[in-house]
């Protein structure tokens, strides 16, 4: 539809979006990191699970598609509840919670990133650290970190609407299929083709389509050469053309995913006597 191909992401946006691209939270409590957990002494070790995380924010959450320069501000960009993509640079940033487990920021995201206190990847604290977030990803650090200045830039929005019903119809189909087929013996092949299907739809929306391309041949000096001389650009504006779905939807999808885990993460350290062990993606381990 012309609302679609109208939001096919500019290269620019493209490669704000990768930036903000950031896959599922899997960190273990830096309070116990490393230690033994006795069961016969702390109670039994418990874990939830979010079954098929990303279909499920695929078909309940709302998404991202045409976006255009945020000429209002992002406070108030936020109070209408629009999508936000931006580049911001934090200011004497800390975790709020020095007992919080699991510090959101990871610092491979980081850029600029100076003074910083680290846990095995996460960032406690810094006195200056630039990033490029979802409005998804900046209410997460403002629920979990203090700041005293956040300076955007480069910062779009765009309507949050619904995904069109004939994807959700597909990931309903293939949900269905791989759930009534688990467990079956002799249903094993169906059961890997519709679950490897079902996973495959967030892996459509994710797919770069800025990727060179690298040749391997004995005729090279090398044994191996970019196939073109194209440039990144060139290579992206080629590829989007035959896009089926919206790299922006990809990103929001696990961005969604990892609020949803938030919460259950923000539940367990909130809970008097339970104690928050490890996370990974779509589950949390915990006691209590």
């Amino acid at each position: 539809t012309r609302h679609f191909v109208e939001s096919i992401p500019t290269f620019d946006i493209f490669l704000l979006l990768n930036d903000a691209f950031r896959g599922g939270n899997t960190h273990a409590n830096r309070w116990i990191a490393g230690k033994l957990i006795d069961s016969d002494i702390f109670g039994p070790i418990k874990s939830k699970d979010r079954a098929s995380s990303y279909p499920d924010v695929i078909l309940k959450h709302k998404y991202p598609f045409k976006f255009e320069p945020c000429i209002i501000g992002v406070k108030k960009a936020l109070e209408l509840g629009k999508a936000i993509l931006t580049k911001v640079t934090f200011t004497d940033i800390n975790l709020k919670n020095n007992l919080d487990g699991c510090p959101y920021i990871p610092v491979s995201k980081c850029k600029n990133l100076k003074d910083p206190v680290e846990d095995n990847g996460r960032i406690l604290s810094a006195s200056t650290l630039t990033m490029t977030l979802t409005d998804i990803d900046l209410k997460i650090i403002n629920q979990t970190y203090t700041y005293t200045n956040a300076i955007f830039t480069g910062t779009y929005m765009s309507d949050y609407e619904e995904l069109p019903q004939q994807l959700k119809k597909v990931v309903l189909k293939y949900f269905k299929g791989k759930t009534e087929l688990k467990g079956i013996e002799e249903k094993e092949n169906d059961y890997i083709k519709f679950k490897g299907r079902f996973n495959a739809i967030y892996g459509l929306m994710v797919q770069s389509p800025a990727k060179l391309l690298i040749e391997y041949s004995n005729d090279y000096p090398d044994l191996f050469a970019n196939e073109t001389e194209r440039t990144l650009e060139e290579v992206y504006n080629k590829n989007i053309k035959n896009t089926t779905l919206l790299y922006q939807w990809g990103v929001w999808v696990t961005a969604w995913a990892r609020w949803e885990l938030q919460r259950a993460i923000n539940l367990v350290q909130s809970t008097p006597g339970a104690i928050f062990l490890y996370t990974d993606t779509d589950s949390v381990k915990y006691i209590g």
